[in-house]
């Protein structure tokens, strides 16, 4: 490459350093207030859980907002480096020197931790609300047999069970 083209290759690998490093911040803030909903829930804080979801709503747009920066960074890079869209992360980092490969290659690796620990989380979030909604269900199913399975209209349609609503005590 070209001096010109050099730099503006550096240019655009720092660029793309910058964006990785700000998305693995906002996913490690979502990976802390992922906790935070997990131990609320637990907890049964439910207003700091309610408080904790509007926190997260904002981050999922922030990381969204820096997921696409990246990767049009990304698309960039490939063009300045003469490649292809299709070309991978392999193909980019193989036209830079050494220490810049290594540096974007650690990047990548801890963007991709980062979102590993946050499946994670949620997936202990999904499977603890998910058993406790079953034993929920099961707990009303057997202490209100009259209410068990769709009740449907005239129409065929899933009609509301009739009779009075069930309130329950929610420090179960």
């Amino acid at each position: 490459m070209k001096g010109s083209e050099m730099n503006t290759v550096t240019d655009g690998e720092l660029a793309l350093e910058s964006a990785l490093i700000a998305q693995i911040e906002l996913l490690e803030l979502l990976a802390e207030r992922e906790r935070d909903l997990q131990n609320h829930l637990l907890g049964r804080n439910w207003q700091m859980l309610e408080q904790v979801i509007q926190d997260m709503n904002g981050l999922a747009r922030r990381i969204q907002h820096a997921d696409h920066i990246r990767g049009e960074l990304f698309v960039q890079l490939q063009h300045r480096m003469g490649l292809a869209e299709q070309s991978g992360m392999a193909e980019v980092v193989a036209r830079l020197d050494d220490e810049a490969s290594a540096r974007l290659r650690a990047l990548f690796r801890k963007l991709k931790v980062s979102v590993m620990r946050i499946q994670s989380l949620t997936g202990g979030i999904d499977a603890y609300v998910a058993s406790t909604t079953a034993t929920m269900r099961a707990f009303l199913d057997e202490s209100f047999p009259e209410r068990r399975g769709t009740i449907y209209g005239r129409d065929g349609s899933a009609d509301s069970h009739s009779g009075h609503a069930v309130v329950i005590d929610r420090h179960l």
